[in-house]
Order: C-alpha cells, then structure tokens, then sequence
C-alpha cells in the first residue's frame, strides 16, 4: 500500500531508523509483524493535504527475554 517514495520513522531502536520506499518499508514491517507478544495502540495520527503525509505514533509493548518492553 506504500508509494514508491513513501517515508517511514521507525524509533523502534533506540535511535530513529529511516525507511524509504515501499521495497525497505515491507521489509521492516515484516519483521515487526513475526515479534510474537507485540502489542500497538494508535495514540496519534495526523495527515496533510500538501504535501500530503500521514504521521501515526504507537504505544508499543512487548515481551523478551528480560521482560516487557515499551516504547511510543
């Protein structure tokens, strides 16, 4: 569903990760996606018409070895 210029980021590490197209994109989320015990809540989500962007921020949680983790 991205466009081929589409631009996403990700703070899932502990520094910002940019993401540019829709080949990278489909990568990373395919790795969120195969996390088991992640759990997301949409807390924000603003668009623009010009130039037209989307911006979504995530309450996440999840488990690992040495416990939950949460992150936004």
């Amino acid at each position: 569903q991205y466009t081929d210029d589409a631009l996403l980021i990700s703070s899932f590490q502990k520094k910002p990760v940019i993401y540019k197209g829709r080949d990278q994109i489909r990568e990373h989320m395919q790795g969120i996606l195969g996390i088991d015990g992640l759990e997301s809540d949409i807390v924000f989500w603003a668009e623009t018409e010009d130039p037209e962007t989307i911006m979504i921020t995530e309450q996440i949680t999840m488990t690992t070895a040495d416990g939950t983790a949460q992150m936004r």
